[in-house]
């Protein structure tokens, strides 16, 4: 149940990352043609306050058992463009508030990073990361090409469920969706990445369409097809998990600014949980929701 629950909250952040699309300052735009340019090209000194929420539900099959596990998320961010080089923007990130709910038939837990005496302690390692900022460069491709005191923020957290390479891969894939070249409504593109969690690769192929542009607001359907393999890793010779789903949703993006103003997203994974050669089905779904707004 442990690592399920790991799953759980390695998917919400991974996710929840994808808010990152963050501020332009000429990047994007209006092309002559009608066409739009999307970028990642921040601008030094702008700060940017993102809500996201995660509602999940975790089915597994135990000794001809199911059992459920439902989880509810919330996170509160805040993300600070510090320094510029050439195209490369460097970005401050701090968790300013999380908070998770977990139930099952067996135990009810919660935290609350704004009220922890009513907390569970199973959760409060959550609490090591709030108010506690790590940097990242980008570039203007959304590459994440350095990552900064991530490991700080949890110490002597090598059974912490997301590492620094965790977490390196994770935003990439936010911060890679902008297209090659310019689009219109109508037009799609395509990306691939892989994302670690520790026991298992998620490997993810992405499908982007704008759909129109109103007001200056770019509306994008995405849909993903998610696979897996077993990890490298120790911990991957006792657990293997054999996931596949898909991912849907919709993203509503500011064209002058590069900015994401909200997102929602629906994903299906069903597979098998290994573990010590105890085979048992799995199933995760999850519904998230994403609110950005410059602060």
């Amino acid at each position: 149940m442990k690592k399920i629950l790991v799953l759980g909250i390695s998917s919400l952040i991974a996710i929840s990352m994808l808010l990152a699309c963050g501020d332009n300052n000429g990047g994007s735009g209006t092309n002559s043609d009608g066409s739009i340019s999307l970028k990642f090209n921040f601008q030094k000194g702008t700060k940017y306050k993102y809500i996201v929420k995660n509602r999940q539900s975790i089915t597994q099959e135990m000794m001809g058992k199911h059992i459920t596990v439902d989880q509810d998320m919330d996170m509160e961010s805040t993300y600070e463009v510090t320094g510029a080089e050439g195209s490369n923007k460097k970005l401050t990130v701090t968790y300013d508030r999380i908070a998770m709910k977990s139930n099952n038939s067996f135990k009810n837990m919660a935290y609350d990073s704004d009220d922890t005496a009513h907390s569970a302690p199973e959760l409060r390692s959550l609490g090591d990361m709030v108010h506690r900022a790590f940097s990242m460069t980008v570039n203007e491709k959304g590459q994440i090409v350095q990552l900064d005191g991530f490991r700080e923020l949890m110490p002597g957290s090598d059974d912490a469920p997301i590492s620094d390479s965790s977490l390196r891969s994770m935003m990439q894939q936010a911060f890679y969706i902008y297209p090659d070249k310019p689009v219109k409504p109508g037009d799609t593109w395509n990306n691939s990445y892989s994302t670690s969690l520790g026991f298992m690769d998620l490997n993810t192929d992405n499908t982007y369409k704008l759909v129109s542009v109103k007001d200056g607001i770019a509306h994008i359907e995405m849909s993903s097809k998610i696979t897996s393999h077993p990890a490298n890793t120790g911990e991957a010779k006792e657990i293997k998990m054999d996931l596949n789903g898909v991912q849907t949703g919709g993203l509503d993006v500011d064209v002058a600014s590069g900015l994401l103003i909200g997102s929602v997203l629906s994903q299906q994974i069903k597979g098998t949980f290994d573990f010590r050669d105890t085979k048992a089905p799995v199933e995760v779904t999850s519904d998230i929701n994403v609110s950005g707004t410059k602060m």
